[in-house]
């Protein structure tokens, strides 16, 4: 039961690490207009990769803890993802505006 529990957790962590990777590369992907990832060649943005991915990971982390046990894995995944990630990328947006 333990286990199976920690297992279930794991897969779920694993879910939205790479879904925050992913939605943070195409974030950056369509950046400026330029539709490309040339970004990715200088060292100092993948410093600006980790202030989007990390917030948007933390965000859907956040949303997981009040989403019901009654939702099967798939369906906290996804209800976590959606609204997580929107969160996440919400407030690392209102913080550059903050500090501009």
């Amino acid at each position: 039961m333990i286990i199976e529990q920690l297992t279930k957790k794991n897969i779920e962590l694993k879910i939205m690490i790479f879904s925050s990777i992913l939605i943070t590369l195409f974030l950056f992907y369509i950046d400026e207009g330029y539709y490309n990832f040339k970004w990715a060649k200088n060292s100092l943005n993948w410093i600006f990769f980790l202030m989007y991915m990390v917030p948007i990971l933390l965000g859907q982390l956040f949303i997981s803890t009040f989403i019901p046990k009654k939702f099967t894995l798939l369906e906290n995944a996804v209800l976590s993802i959606f609204f997580g990630s929107t969160l996440g990328t919400t407030l690392v947006i209102s913080l550059f505006y903050l500090i501009k």
